[in-house]
């Protein structure tokens, strides 16, 4: 399914030639192997096996993986579709222990979750610390919103003075959270940009999946044991657990070794 998938989309938009086939068939081995191991951790956790579970989240994970391949072409729209196609994945991966599939689709910091065969079938929700991002850079003078990368990306994405990036990194490019941040200062080529783009936005998607089947979880879980969030648990996650579970990696490892970084790289053909 998911290399129909990819020959289907690459007939409209080519795949860039730089990154090697080898790359694209790594990246879905692996994010299928993430797929069964998230799965698995769930399995053990509750003490449900079940194999038809672990296939789900390879599928899962290998349909991840072709969006972030999607995301990496570069072409106008490729985040926003890219994004999309990974967010099925996730979905799948996040299903998997689930009698129902709930389908997860991502708007920003926002996000619309859809259950098929309940009553109550659409649910919006908004990642609080992401939203606080998104509104603090929306109130901040140096920095400006660029519509035209935000629709391409299908997330948020600011222009920023070059030695005033988040967290004092003085970069051409950079992702916080679900949110991009593009340096004012560079002069890029067309090709370059949407290169660059296209390498923060597939952090954007990765940024996705560890929020969606690692952190909130845990966060709701936690919120059902307080009443007076239980209501709005429902609709709102906090979005605090993932920035720290990233940062106290990141801290740890050389910028170089990021498994992220590293995945980012590959499929823009940097």
């Amino acid at each position: 399914m998911v290399l129909v998938l990819l020959l289907a989309f690459s007939a409209v938009h080519p795949l860039p030639a730089q990154v090697h086939a080898s790359e694209r068939a790594g990246s879905l081995l692996v994010n299928g192997a993430l797929g069964v191991a998230t799965v698995g951790v769930r399995q053990v956790i509750t003490g449900q096996f079940s194999w038809r579970g672990l296939a789900q989240g390879a599928a899962g994970g290998m349909v991840m993986s072709a969006g972030k391949q999607i995301t990496g072409t570069g072409f106008v729209g490729s985040g926003l579709v890219g994004r999309q196609v990974n967010a099925v994945g996730i979905s799948l991966v996040a299903s998997a222990h689930k009698d129902t599939l709930v389908l997860f689709v991502p708007l920003g910091p926002f996000s619309l979750e859809a259950r098929p065969r309940v009553e109550r079938r659409l649910r919006p929700r908004v990642d609080a610390a992401d939203f606080a991002v998104l509104l603090y850079n929306l109130l901040d003078g140096p920095t400006h919103l660029d519509w035209g990368a935000t629709l391409s990306a299908g997330a948020p994405v600011f222009g920023r003075p070059g030695d005033q990036m988040p967290l004092g990194y003085d970069a051409a490019g950079f992702a916080l959270m679900g949110t991009v941040f593009l340096s004012d200062d560079l002069e890029w080529t067309v090709s370059e940009r949407r290169r660059l783009l296209a390498h923060e936005s597939i952090h954007v998607l990765q940024w996705d999946a560890i929020r969606q089947l690692v952190s909130f979880p845990v966060e709701r879980a936690a919120v059902q044991h307080l009443p007076v969030l239980r209501h709005a648990g429902r609709y709102v996650d906090a979005g605090i657990l993932a920035p720290g579970m990233m940062f106290l990696v990141a801290s740890q490892i050389p910028y170089e070794k990021h498994p992220w970084e590293r995945e980012a790289y590959r499929l823009t053909g940097r």
